[in-house]
């Protein structure tokens, strides 16, 4: 559902999905199967107060896991997710990202369930000379994604640190990956050109 009145905008989506999964006896002859569903909610406004100038935008994503595969037990997520972009001088502009993201009842390594919230901003000082060059210099793990993406990126750059880190650390969770997000000082320099 989308809807527009002037300078607002208000977005909402909602899904629902249902697992039945079976998998093959192994060697001890042990069969596998567990079933379950994900329900998502995710409602989004905007307001554009000064067209490109000044706009904000606060994001939320509800997600709901109830999943019976003997690992797992149900657990519930929120992401909020607040933007906003101001124009402080032509070619100039500040970009402020900020995320928090809480789990209730997510299973962790220790075999336990816990409820955390884990908060990441991200600032950045924006150049742009012409609309397909683009200079940024930003603090905090950048919210936008470019590998193997159009140009313009896509909001999937935590999500892809939080994995390369549980790839790279096989005994952390997923509240070990916030974690590591909440600790990451990092200072970026970008540039993107566009043809």
């Amino acid at each position: 559902m989308d809807f527009t009145f002037g300078i607002f905008e208000f977005l909402f989506e909602y899904d629902r999905a249902t697992y039945d999964w079976t998998y093959a006896p192994d060697s001890s002859d042990v069969s596998l199967s567990w079933e379950g569903t994900v329900s998502r909610m995710a409602p989004r406004f905007r307001a554009n107060i000064r067209e490109d100038r000044l706009w904000v935008e606060v994001e939320a994503e509800a997600m709901s896991y109830d999943l019976d595969d003997g690992l797992w037990d149900a657990y519930d997520t929120m992401e909020i997710d607040f933007r906003a972009w101001f124009s402080f001088a032509e070619d100039w502009g500040i970009l402020m990202d900020a995320r928090q993201m809480t789990y209730k009842d997510v299973p962790d390594s220790s075999d336990a369930c816990s409820d955390e919230s884990f908060f990441q901003p991200y600032l950045a000082v924006v150049y742009s000379p012409r609309r397909n060059i683009e200079l940024r210099l930003g603090y905090g793990v950048n919210p936008l994604g470019y590998v193997d993406v159009p140009v313009e990126g896509r909001a999937n750059g935590r999500e892809r640190w939080r994995s390369d880190y549980l790839w790279n650390h096989s005994a952390a969770d997923v509240l070990d990956a916030e974690q590591a997000l909440v600790d990451a000082r990092t200072i970026g320099l970008m540039a993107v050109i566009s043809f």
